[in-house]
């Protein structure tokens, strides 16, 4: 998890919106320039523009909760209205509570944490697969094996 909120945050451990914007409206047109250019051919529907009530379902968080359904869901699970204020989604404590149990229930992408590490293994590669396929997969394990060798030193 420290890994993946490393990587997620350009490092920063802070929660961020996507392209690193430091308002909605940055980030929508980074990504309206982004989406003109053919650069983001993973994105099927533009999720980033404003819905019927000015709402953007853009990234936010210590991982990027994305899209409207998952807003949503997350919100349930948390027990946090997420879709009457997204923004909710950057607070701390908000973002640190999403990233941990989207991570341990398997929410993002329909992988669980325990599908990879448990008393039988420690795929730190396919870990990835919780967030964001395998994409940079090697480098964030590369993290998370620091973070895993400096809390787990003993003296």
């Amino acid at each position: 998890m420290l890994a993946t909120a490393h990587h997620e945050t350009g490092r920063t451990m802070q929660p961020v919106r996507e392209t690193f914007a430091v308002s909605d409206e940055r980030a929508i047109a980074i990504l309206e320039r982004a989406w003109a250019a053919k650069q983001l051919p993973w994105v099927k529907n533009p999720y980033w523009r404003p819905d019927e009530l000015s709402k953007s379902w853009l990234g936010r968080g210590l991982v990027q909760l994305t899209h409207k359904r998952n807003y949503e869901r997350i919100g349930q699970l948390l027990g946090t209205d997420l879709v009457t204020n997204p923004e909710v989604a950057m607070q701390p404590a908000v973002a640190a509570t999403n990233m941990v149990q989207g991570m341990v229930e398997g929410v993002f992408t329909g992988y669980r944490l325990s599908q990879f590490f448990n008393e039988q293994k420690a795929d730190w590669r396919n870990a990835r697969r919780i967030i964001n396929g395998i994409e940079r997969a090697d480098l964030v394990a590369s993290y998370a094996k620091k973070y895993y060798a400096a809390i787990s030193y003993t003296v």
